[in-house]
C-alpha cells in the first residue's frame, strides 16, 4: 500500500507506462544490497543530468501511481529508486539521497530536484515545511 502524504498531480500516460515498467525492477533493486543500488544509480548519474523539481514530481507521481497496483509495500525506498529510474529513462535523473534523523532515530530515502535558483531541494516531502530534519549520508 502506498502511503504518500502530499498531493501529486496525476501522471500522464507516458509516465504511467514508465511507472508500470519500472516498478518490478524497482522492487527487485530495493531488496538487494545497498552497494548494488548505489553502483547502478552512480553509473546512470554519469550520463544523465540532474532533473528539475517538476520532472522529479512527475517521476514520483508515476511510481506512486504504479504502486497502487502492487499488493505489497511501496514506501520511501521504492519511491526514491523508482523515481530515479523513471527520470533516467526520460534523460534527467533526480538525486537519490539516503539519510537519517536522530531524535527519534529514523532512516529515510528521498529524491532531490534542481529548483529555479539551481539549488537542490527535496521533492515530495511534507517535512520540508518545518525545516528538513534529515542529515544526508549518501547523495547520488
Amino acid at each position: 500500500m502506498v502511503n504518500i502524504d502530499f498531493q501529486l498531480s496525476p501522471p500522464t500516460f507516458r509516465y504511467k507506462l514508465l511507472g508500470l515498467l519500472a516498478l518490478p525492477f524497482t522492487l527487485t533493486l530495493a531488496r538487494t544490497r545497498p552497494i548494488v543500488i548505489e553502483t547502478l544509480l552512480a553509473t546512470i548519474r554519469r550520463v544523465t543530468p540532474i532533473a528539475t523539481v517538476a520532472e522529479t514530481e512527475r517521476s514520483i507521481a508515476a511510481i506512486v501511481w504504479a504502486g497502487h497496483f502492487y499488493p505489497g509495500r511501496v514506501a520511501c525506498v521504492e519511491v526514491a529508486i523508482g523515481a530515479c529510474l523513471i527520470g533516467a529513462s526520460m534523460r534527467s535523473m533526480p538525486q537519490w539521497c539516503v539519510g537519517a534523523k536522530f531524535r527519534p532515530l529514523v532512516h529515510h530515502n528521498w529524491v532531490e530536484g534542481r529548483d529555479t535558483k539551481e539549488n537542490m531541494v527535496p521533492v515530495g516531502e511534507s517535512e520540508v515545511l518545518g525545516g528538513w530534519p534529515y542529515k544526508t549520508a549518501i547523495r547520488i
